[in-house]
């Protein structure tokens, strides 16, 4: 006799690459699972990770309609499927076990979601040059538990105050936008200094000439920041989105003067690890090669050599496209490739360049983005086409394809739609 959450019949959704770490992750818990629903008819009647996959409707028919669903996506996806779902009317909200609907409001992708460490404080955002006022931030003093209560407080006030458009040190700021947001403000990206170098110096990065020149004063500050023990107060007092992996980001993790004491810290975690592939990291290899739940994200932003080394500052083309090749087919670990979509490289040329690059080192997904600092209400259509041309040969070539929410709700969905 299966073990029931609560009494109620509980089911996946969501057959996709995600689903064998989710499925694992809810069992350790003590869920069991009747099936695993998804919409793709052509995985229907298979079995993976011993449950049957069936459609929505058929799952109901054979297990009734008050069954609870587990959606076994990433985020922010996993919320866009809970509100389709709900909206549609196939499930109410009560039915969905582990996310909840989107509210719509005007708000900051950082805000929401990040947690970035600096010398002496904790920012919410990266900042972006003099385009808004100085970065909010909260300062680290007092115990572990002291800053995490310091940190959620301050975040919260600011999510508030953004959300009813009262001032503040986020007023004017172009990331904000209104769109449907996470309703559970877990941390899911954190930062280990923004001050660490990096090798490169892409065009659409905010921080690129301020890399490279962290003094040792500085190194030493940060260096005393009790990152273990911070880490754990935010999993214990469900601050920490544990259901998806641990985005890391620090310069280039690859080059960070801390980076033995960062991959001690989070070895027991899920991590996307964000590097630009240009130093091979055996840490980094057999961190993704042992974990179901972690992976690299590698934004390439070329399909050819020129055009790489014009977007990314370096001429690494080549020695990238080796490098994400011995990760994840010499060595069997998950990797993800980005296209940051820009006007530089929506060209077919560069468009297709990717795809092949996709498929030459058996990428499991591809994440098509743009710059995130644009006016949306202005991005040049050449952009808006190059996202819809490189997501049907991405597709057309069987990689999966996430359309990122730099694009706003609007064109994600025109894009989406192609």
């Amino acid at each position: 006799m299966k073990k029931i959450d609560n009494e109620n019949k509980c089911i996946a959704y969501g057959a996709g690459m995600n689903s064998g770490f989710f499925i694992d992750t809810i069992r350790k818990k003590g869920i069991e699972l009747l099936c695993i629903c998804d919409r793709d008819e052509s995985k229907q009647g298979m079995y993976i990770h011993g449950l049957e996959i069936l459609s929505l409707k058929d799952a109901k028919a054979k297990y009734g309609n008050d069954i609870k669903v587990y959606i076994t996506t990433l985020s922010p996806l996993k919320e866009e499927i809970a509100h389709e779902l709900v909206s549609s009317g196939a499930i109410s909200r009560e039915q969905v076990a582990n996310a909840e609907v989107r509210e719509k409001y005007v708000g900051c992708w950082h805000l929401e979601r990040e947690f970035l460490i600096d010398s002496e404080k904790i920012n919410y955002c990266c900042g972006l040059g003099n385009a808004h006022n100085e970065p909010p931030a909260v300062m680290w003093k007092g115990s572990a538990e002291d800053i995490v209560k310091d940190f959620v407080f301050r975040r919260d006030e600011l999510i508030y105050k953004v959300k009813n458009g009262l001032e503040s040190p986020c007023s004017g700021c172009p990331n904000l936008q209104e769109r449907l947001w996470d309703p559970d403000k877990k941390v899911r990206t954190i930062a280990f200094s923004l001050q660490y170098p990096c090798n490169y110096s892409c065009v659409y990065c905010r921080s690129r000439n301020m890399r490279n020149k962290v003094t040792k004063e500085y190194d030493d500050k940060i260096n005393s920041f009790d990152f273990a023990s911070v880490l754990k107060m935010l999993e214990t007092t469900g601050n920490l989105a544990l259901e998806t992996p641990i985005e890391l980001s620090a310069g280039e993790i690859t080059i960070n003067p801390q980076k033995e004491k960062i991959y001690q810290v989070i070895r027991d975690y899920p991590v996307m690890f964000f590097t630009n592939g240009y130093i091979y990291d055996e840490e980094i290899a057999r961190h993704i090669s042992r974990d179901k739940g972690s992976f690299i994200n590698c934004s390439v932003d070329a399909g050819t050599r020129e055009t790489y080394k014009k977007v990314k500052g370096l001429d690494g083309f080549e020695r990238v496209r080796e490098h994400i090749y011995k990760y994840s087919v010499e060595r069997g670990g998950r990797v993800q490739l980005k296209y940051i979509v820009l006007n530089e490289n929506c060209d077919k040329e560069n468009l297709d360049g990717f795809v092949d690059l996709c498929i030459y080192c058996n990428v499991e997904a591809a994440r098509i983005s743009t710059d995130m600092c644009y006016d949306l209400s202005e991005l040049p259509e050449r952009i808006i086409e190059g996202a819809e041309y490189l997501k049907k040969r991405l597709r057309d070539s069987g990689i999966v394809v996430y359309i990122m929410d730099t694009f706003g709700t609007k064109i994600t969905k025109i894009i989406n739609e192609y």
